[in-house]
């Protein structure tokens, strides 16, 4: 579900908790993230 930010909101964090696709194995140990902008399982994102 998507929703506007209040204007009162400075950033929000993202968090994959789990994911699935038919035909596919999902690692969780595979998180990882080149630019280092996070940590492979969540993100902050700033206004």
């Amino acid at each position: 579900m998507l929703s506007p930010l209040n204007n009162g909101v400075d950033s929000v964090t993202f968090t994959v908790d789990s994911i699935t696709a038919a035909g596919y194995i999902y690692y969780d140990a595979d998180n990882h993230d080149p630019d280092g902008d996070s940590d492979g399982t969540s993100i902050t994102v700033s206004r």
